[in-house]
């Protein structure tokens, strides 16, 4: 496929995150979507824009080592922040956003820009700096390629098409819990970041007054493999959220564990609560088979009054949380070591 050339009369955004973990083609390439994955910025800063810029911030544009690019052909180039502009930038923002679903990125910072390619040379108009999703300590790194953004592609576009429907009294409820679990991925601290994975799940399953934590554990073992001790997790998930709640330590609720264990085992809680909410979101953006079970309050109500057999099979997939094992040993990135 043929690199990409900016031209004369178009407008463009770029996504540019720095020091990213990335397995990528050396060439450009293009996304199903039209979104262009890139090694560089393909365009020069024009010195009189490293003066609004900033040196700092130019240099690290300049140095990002993975670019996302959207461009169209404008007809006014000349005008700033038209939708024509906006709906680049929220493109890439959404695209970015669902990549996280992955699994975060390891990556330093992710700008953005806008602006337009004029005759005498590339025009800025926007600068921004994105918010930084963060890791739970004893994460794995996993690299970004082709195929993982691919699949953000396709999880972005069902945002959008979900989005369109929040006017209509549509995943009101969804929109909800999926903007807490981003909240949960921006968060530093462990026990924050369960706080809102575990509220997240909750905003799927619907649990009634009275029977929130029975039902919070039997119906998350809708979306992973039921078993003695995915029951026991979700268990001490829900407990340390509620001791999140009422400001108590995190890790009151892990008393049968070993004095010494118990800070490693609210890390695994955490990383298990986080893989379990970004993966049943995920498969909801992905099953649209899904969406009418998580369209409303009825949908979801009807759906989680199915016998289980038959949630189940509607539901397909399921994740595994036993297989996300506990950490001992850190690296000095808080990576498993």
């Amino acid at each position: 496929m043929a690199g990409l050339t900016l031209s004369s009369g178009q407008k463009f955004a770029m996504l540019m995150v720095e020091n990213v973990y990335a397995e990528m083609p050396g060439n450009d390439h293009q996304l199903s979507d039209g979104t262009w994955v890139l090694s560089r910025i393909p365009v020069e800063i024009e010195t009189h824009w490293v003066k609004w810029i900033g040196t700092i911030r130019t240099e690290k544009m300049q140095t990002a080592n993975l670019v996302l690019l959207r461009a169209v052909n404008s007809n006014n180039q000349t005008l700033a922040g038209d939708k024509e502009q906006i709906d680049l930038i929220q493109h890439l923002v959404r695209l970015f956003s669902m990549l996280q679903l992955d699994g975060v990125p390891e990556y330093a910072e992710a700008e953005i820009v806008a602006g337009a390619v004029l005759e005498d040379g590339s025009n800025i108009r926007h600068v921004g700096k994105l918010p930084d999703f963060r890791h739970t300590k004893g994460y794995m790194r996993k690299a970004v390629d082709i195929a993982r953004l691919e699949v953000a592609t396709k999880l972005r576009e069902a945002l959008e098409q979900i989005e369109g429907m929040l006017s209509s009294n549509r995943f009101i409820r969804f929109m909800r819990g999926l903007n807490v679990l981003r909240d949960g991925l921006l968060q530093t601290l462990g026990q924050e970041r369960i706080h809102q994975f575990v509220r997240s799940l909750e905003a799927l399953v619907l649990p009634e007054v009275g029977s929130t934590k029975r039902q919070f554990v039997n119906r998350c073992q809708t979306f992973a493999k039921a078993s003695a001790q995915s029951k026991t997790v979700l268990e001490e998930a829900f407990d340390m959220r509620s001791d999140t709640e009422h400001l108590q330590d995190w890790n009151r609720a892990l008393q049968s564990h070993p004095a010494t264990e118990r800070e490693d085992v609210a890390l695994q809680r955490t990383r298990q609560m986080e893989r379990l909410a970004t993966y049943a979101y995920s498969r909801i953006l992905g099953e649209k088979a899904l969406w009418a079970h998580f369209q409303d309050d009825p949908a979801q109500q009807a759906f989680w009054k199915l016998a289980e057999v038959s949630r189940n099979t509607i539901w397909g997939k399921r994740a595994d949380l036993t297989a996300i094992p506990i950490v001992r040993k850190y690296d000095r990135w808080n990576r498993a070591a």
